[in-house]
């Protein structure tokens, strides 16, 4: 017997950050869930992957902004 697909959905803003010492800046991104109650800071794709793929964020729906 299979488990029953979860569904989460996100918000992705990803931005670049102006720097003077390393032009043109760095990305950054948030990753934050429709209804408010996720929101999680990132700086690479790789941290984007683990937030994506971590249990405690995608489970946990009453996590606090941080």
């Amino acid at each position: 017997m299979s488990k029953p697909r979860r569904e989460v959905t996100y918000v992705l803003r990803i931005w670049q950050e102006p720097s003077k010492v390393s032009p043109p800046g760095e990305w950054r991104g948030m990753l934050r869930s429709l209804d408010g109650r996720q929101e999680r800071l990132f700086k690479s794709a790789e941290e984007l992957w683990r937030l994506l793929t971590e249990s405690e964020v995608a489970t946990n729906p009453g996590t606090v902004k941080e």
